[in-house]
């Protein structure tokens, strides 16, 4: 996964306010929800007449790009252990669980870290007492939390629209 919706986000603006003929994304839902699809010519319309809309969608573009920013700048400047940690922690934060139930490969495709490093490092952390395994899944106590916030510190781009 390269990107990660909200409610109530657009996919395909960007192409159409770049004057691109066509998308170049595949589209996969990982839980049950509601599209609604509108031709390139009504929407292009809707932004031509309402300025609400257009501010909108231009801030919902402004935010991809930001969070796009973000994300590549964090994997140039912070180690993957940095990076593994704060995935944790958005991961049980998000889904309010202390099991992050991922696959490594999952892990790689949202992080972009290759395996034998996540592999590598998530034994690193293992040992530093900041995660634990259980049956092949990370997993992380309140204490465990706590210390990996204080490590990270809040050195990670965050915010929503």
């Amino acid at each position: 996964m390269i990107e990660r919706n909200d409610p109530i986000d657009f996919i395909g603006e960007v192409t159409i306010l770049a004057g691109k003929p066509r998308t170049s994304v595949t589209i996969e839902t990982t839980t049950p929800c509601t599209v609604l699809y509108f031709s390139r010519k009504d929407f292009e319309d809707w932004i031509a007449q309402d300025i609400h809309f257009l501010r909108l969608v231009s801030r919902k573009v402004a935010y991809k790009l930001y969070r796009s920013s973000c994300n590549r700048g964090n994997r140039l400047f912070y180690p993957p252990q940095h990076l593994l940690l704060a995935y944790f922690l958005q991961y049980i934060e998000e889904y309010q669980s202390p099991v992050v139930k991922r696959t490594r490969e999952e892990i790689h495709e949202e992080t972009g870290i290759s395996v034998k490093t996540l592999n590598r490092t998530i034994r690193r952390l293992k040992e530093e007492g900041l995660v634990g395994i259980t049956k092949g899944k990370v997993t992380m106590t309140p204490e465990q939390i706590a210390r990996a916030k204080e490590y990270i510190g809040k050195q990670t781009c965050k915010g929503k629209v």
